[in-house]
């Protein structure tokens, strides 16, 4: 007879199995299931209730398997919490995304960043990405960044293309262009990474320590919804690696991890040249404590259907 370290009685239990049955009461033992039953409590001679078990009364309430999020980037999601919302909704106009930047411009010092988040040419009213010249008029004197929400666009405004390096002549990047106004000129449209990654290196950064603390938050906002295995679709750099394996193993993010790592850490002259996906799977879990794993490898064909424009 096993020990059970936690027991759910008096459920409305959802397996989910091949025939879809429902129970009344659900025993685990450090961590997995080891008795499911139709009665709302278990056999006694079936599991061994002790001091330490844990007892959960359902009181009728329905209990079903965890969700699995098989692609998502959590990582990125945690770190935008804290910037401009310029989605739709709420914003249904340019005129409403320069309102916000506006506002947040007026609590923040003069040359330190604005960045947002979330617009989306396709639902604004105008039909049409906002361009340097829109963020200027409300933010002459901040270097502001937003991020389309597709995640392969973004606009800058003319301080921080200037920040960025980058003037009218400059040439289109591999995997990317940028956006040019009827006479060739840099309009703040940046397509792909290649494209906007000048500018976005000059972000300020914040430390592994409080992307840990970010990526604590948005766990718990996906274990309220259910999800208990989520996927990071893209680690690309060290330094995401680093948060991941931190949070996981301080279970800081207390969900099992599956990460996409990029092609370039992969590749020659690469942290990880040499390893093959069991080693590099080996090292996750180690590092981890056994919650993280490797998912696969992530490379990219050609870009998105957004940023083909």
């Amino acid at each position: 007879m096993k020990k059970a370290t936690l027991l759910f009685t008096n459920g409305n239990v959802l397996t989910l199995d091949k025939q879809n049955k429902k129970a009344g009461s659900v025993a685990v033992a450090n961590g997995k299931i080891i008795g499911i039953w139709q009665s709302a409590e278990p056999p006694k001679d079936e599991v061994e209730i002790t001091e330490e078990t844990q007892l959960v009364d359902l009181e009728g309430k329905t209990l079903l398997p965890g969700f699995v999020d098989t692609h998502n980037h959590i990582l990125m999601y945690a770190l935008l919490k804290d910037q401009v919302n310029c989605s739709t909704p709420p914003n249904e106009s340019i005129t409403d995304i320069q309102q916000i930047i506006e506002e947040k411009v007026k609590e923040t010092p003069d040359g330190e960043w604005v960045i947002g988040y979330g617009y989306d040419d396709t639902l604004l009213a105008e039909k049409r990405h906002p361009t340097k010249g829109d963020l200027d008029k409300v933010a002459p004197n901040h270097p502001i960044i937003i991020r389309h929400i597709s995640g392969h666009l973004a606009v800058a405004n003319s301080l921080a293309l200037e920040l960025g390096g980058l003037e009218d002549d400059a040439s289109d990047p591999d995997g990317g262009h940028f956006g040019r106004d009827e006479f060739g000129h840099l309009n703040g449209v940046l397509y792909e990474p290649g494209a906007m990654n000048p500018v976005q290196e000059k972000t300020p950064e914040k430390t592994v320590d409080e992307m840990v603390e970010a990526l604590e938050e948005a766990a718990q906002e996906y274990l309220a919804h259910g999800i208990t295995t989520n996927s990071d679709a893209a680690i690309n750099t060290l330094k995401e690696l680093e948060v991941h394996l931190k949070a996981a193993k301080s279970r800081k993010n207390p969900m099992r991890t599956q990460l996409m790592i990029m092609h370039h850490l992969l590749r020659e002259g690469q942290p990880f040249e040499d390893y093959s996906p069991a080693q590099l799977d080996q090292e996750i879990q180690e590092k981890s404590d056994g919650l993280a794993r490797l998912d696969s490898a992530k490379m990219f064909q050609d870009g998105s259907i957004q940023g083909s424009a």
